[in-house]
């Protein structure tokens, strides 16, 4: 499951929130450096790097955000290429930290229960 998180750090569309300059990011104080700087941990750190056809199901939660989208319809193509479940599930008018508040927690949960429901109950019966 993908809580509003960035499925490609090392996309330009990211870097120009993470890399400004004068300023270190949180990711970059993470990783040890901007990208330009730690490259291979950037790469390494981005889930878009492991798709195969052994990915598991996935779950995007997103806000209305889409700098937090970042790589996820790529991630998404592969999946169906791939021919692994995924769903994605966007709660409008939201903040990045939506799952940490009332109401969305709960939006979130019901999402959360009815996809792992799906996938781990209906589609794997005993």
């Amino acid at each position: 499951m993908n809580i509003d998180g960035v499925a490609d750090l090392t996309s330009t569309a990211v870097r120009m929130f993470e890399d400004k300059p004068g300023k270190i990011s949180y990711v970059a104080l993470w990783l040890g450096g901007r990208y330009e700087q730690e490259p291979k941990r950037w790469h390494a750190v981005s889930p878009v790097e492991y798709l195969s056809k052994h990915t598991p199901a996935t779950l995007f939660i997103n806000s209305s955000h889409d700098r937090f989208h970042v790589g996820r319809d790529a991630f998404v193509a592969q999946l169906i290429k791939n021919n692994v479940h995924q769903q994605v599930y966007t709660i409008p008018d939201t903040p990045h930290t939506f799952w940490l508040f009332h109401p969305w927690v709960d939006e979130m949960r019901s999402v959360l229960a009815s996809f792992l429901n799906k996938v781990l109950v209906e589609e794997n019966p005993r």
